[in-house]
């Protein structure tokens, strides 16, 4: 039985196909006080036989960061005014597939508070497969990723009075 089944699955090209993967990367993990940076948006894992079209997210920013722009990268549209609900929303025709493909580009600043702050994109769950998510040709995946940026005070030492000399 066994063996019919793999020669049945085999016959029909039937295999498992591994979720893409959306991940963040900082221009920095380490930042000052009022500093700008910028978060890049990857995609990787998009196979030729099932590349993306679309996608849509929300970004989580946390208190201590702004958000001072948001880029969809080229070959893609920015699909983003079309959806109310849908912060950053890009397409592309022809799909496109393969490994670390730019999303988008965050553009951000640091404010007065150093600290860890958690910054994230995502799917909401009422609007996934509606404007949010990664559309291929054949399925909708949930988008979310999350890095921590470190904003860190100033570390300079002061130069002792010189008033007594």
């Amino acid at each position: 039985m066994k063996y019919w089944l793999c020669i049945i699955t085999c016959a029909l090209g039937v295999h498992a196909q591994a979720m893409p993967l959306v991940s963040l990367a900082p221009s920095g993990n380490t930042l000052g006080l009022h500093q700008d940076f910028t978060v890049n948006v990857f995609v990787s894992g998009l196979t030729p036989g099932d590349p993306l079209v679309a996608f849509g997210f929300d970004v989580k920013i946390p208190p201590g960061l702004t958000l001072d722009g948001v880029a969809v990268a080229t070959p893609f549209f920015n699909d983003s005014s079309y959806f109310g609900n849908t912060e950053v929303a890009g397409s592309s025709f022809p799909s496109l597939s393969g490994d670390n493909l730019l999303l988008a580009s965050l553009s951000l600043s640091t404010g007065s508070t150093p600290g860890y702050f958690d910054l994230s994109i995502f799917s909401t769950p009422g609007d996934l497969g509606l404007s949010e998510g990664l559309f291929t040709r054949s399925a909708i995946y949930d988008i979310s990723a999350i890095v921590t940026i470190a904003v860190v005070g100033d570390a300079s030492v002061p130069l002792p009075s010189t008033m007594l000399l």
